[in-house]
């Protein structure tokens, strides 16, 4: 028997039963700390110096979406809508007298155009007959007397006309135009504090105040003054850094995270998407998992915060889950020469192969029968 012994020690090492060890279809490939946190965050801030009015009491509140939850500088808009009121009468007034005047304008026109029409015939006027009469000479000196002072008298009232005409068309020169202009600025300027003015939610969720109102709810802040958070608590999200991390590796869709909280309630989400993120000032790919409906309750009463997370990878086939230490402990010659984990398995099991590797598991399937 002592000779049997080592013999069967060296047969377990090199001939356990693989079918001993658990098969699953969930292995934990890792553990590491993720951040749980709403699903959309947003910081609001002051756009302007003015005085803002909440419309809810407390430091915190739940809303639906579209929910108006701050009203910002409400008498600057007041203000800027009666200037609107006003542009706009003193523009309507504008046009109206500028409607008048074209018909004023035409009547000169007009009066203009007879005093040319009557100079023409005072100029293409012929008295040479008027010497062949007794006396003719001394009417034809009367007469071109005459029609050289209506000439001139007529030249006169055409110039007076014709500078009326002139400065009437100066003064009024892109007064209008302007004047519309202007209006159209005011307008898009009472879009922009009307927007600005009513604060609404974006989606249904919770508004957390950055900033101490009176009893009445107002407030003054200063532009760029930081003034809530809003976060949608319809939606959490657990963000989880890939690093180093041997899961990386597998397909993402494969992936879940679960946590269990300080209170002992565990959260289980599935994963949503990857980004690239500031971990300790390195640039680095982050996994976010949403969690289930299930587990929204109870990730609702946590909040936010840093958390432990098991990395879970769900395999096509069932695999034995073989933790590290015990195989190494009990098959230490199997990494004779360095080999590595895929070489031991190898060695102790023909055939088998690592399907996932985790920080403490091999995900081992049996060989081929």
């Amino acid at each position: 028997m002592r000779h049997l012994i080592p013999f069967a020690l060296c047969a377990g090492a090199f001939g356990a039963n693989l079918d001993s060890y658990p098969a699953v279809s969930a292995v934990k490939v890792g553990d590491c700390l993720g951040k749980l946190s709403p699903g959309s965050s947003s910081k609001v801030e002051s756009p302007m110096p003015c005085r803002a009015r909440i419309l809810f009491k407390g430091r915190e509140a739940v809303l639906p979406k579209d929910t108006q939850w701050a009203e910002i500088d409400a008498e600057r808009l007041s203000v800027e809508e009666r200037r609107l009121a006003n542009a706009k009468a003193t523009l309507a007034r504008r046009e109206k007298n500028d409607a008048e005047a074209g018909l004023r304008r035409a009547e000169i026109e007009r009066r203009v155009q007879e005093v040319s029409q009557q100079l023409v015939v005072l100029e293409n006027q012929d008295d040479s007959a008027l010497g062949d009469i007794e006396g003719g000479e001394k009417f034809r000196a009367q007469l071109a007397k005459r029609a050289k002072d209506t000439k001139e008298a007529l030249t006169r009232q055409s110039d007076l006309l014709l500078a009326s005409l002139d400065s009437f068309e100066g003064n009024r020169a892109g007064e209008i135009e302007s004047a519309r202009v202007s209006v159209a600025t005011q307008e898009l300027e009472i879009i922009r504090l009307r927007e600005l003015s009513k604060q609404r939610m974006p989606f249904a969720g919770s508004v957390t105040l950055l900033v101490e109102p009176d009893a009445d709810g107002f407030v003054r802040l200063q532009a760029g003054q930081a003034v809530a958070n809003i976060e949608d608590r319809s939606r959490y999200l657990v963000a989880v850094p890939t690093g180093t991390q041997s899961w990386r590796f597998l397909p993402p869709g494969s992936l879940t995270a679960l946590v269990r909280l300080p209170g002992g309630e565990r959260l289980r989400a599935t994963f949503y998407s990857s980004e690239s993120a500031k971990v300790f000032g390195r640039e680095e790919q982050v996994y976010l998992f949403q969690v289930e409906k299930e587990s929204m309750p109870a990730a609702a009463r946590f909040g936010a915060g840093n958390i432990m997370t098991e990395i879970v990878h769900t395999t096509a086939e069932p695999v034995r889950v073989i933790p590290k230490l015990r195989f190494a402990a009990e098959h230490p010659d199997a990494f004779k020469g360095g080999a590595d984990w895929a070489t031991a398995v190898g060695k102790v099991w023909p055939g088998a192969s690592i399907k996932v590797e985790g920080q403490s598991v091999l995900g081992v399937t049996p060989p081929a029968k």
